[in-house]
């Protein structure tokens, strides 16, 4: 699948600290014939994105040691002018899906079920652009 800007293949960041969930997640986004990144923390996550590496999308757990997924996103829409969409994953209910909708639109899924939807959604994403 094509980037958004309709170059080079479409690359997906997924940030998730429980490593065997990101490499799974990973090697499902690479069976869609997407590329996939991977960083087990959001200060790696950052440091990528701010060095001025192209993601297309990145897919982030909310809960991480360090900087959580919410304060990376709002770092990152603060840092970059041209930003990636979020996708936001939580095991956790301790954020209340309206703040997550707010930042980042209608893209949460509960963890470990979600994977399928996260899958499905990760094709239409890419297919309409």
């Amino acid at each position: 699948m094509k980037s958004k800007n309709g170059g080079e293949m479409a690359t997906v960041l997924i940030v998730e600290d429980e490593k065997d969930l990101c490499e799974l997640i990973a090697s499902q986004i690479e069976l869609i014939g997407l590329n996939a990144e991977t960083s087990f923390s959001a200060e790696d996550a950052f440091e990528k994105i701010t060095s001025g590496k192209k993601f297309d999308l990145v897919i982030t757990d909310i809960r991480l040691p360090g900087m959580d997924g919410m304060e990376f996103i709002r770092k990152v829409k603060e840092e970059r002018n041209e930003i990636p969409d979020f996708f936001v994953m939580t095991g956790f209910s301790d954020y209340q899906p309206e703040e997550i909708n707010c930042e980042v639109g209608n893209h949460l899924y509960l963890k470990p079920g979600g994977l399928s939807d996260l899958i499905g959604d990760i094709k239409a994403y890419f297919s309409v652009l």
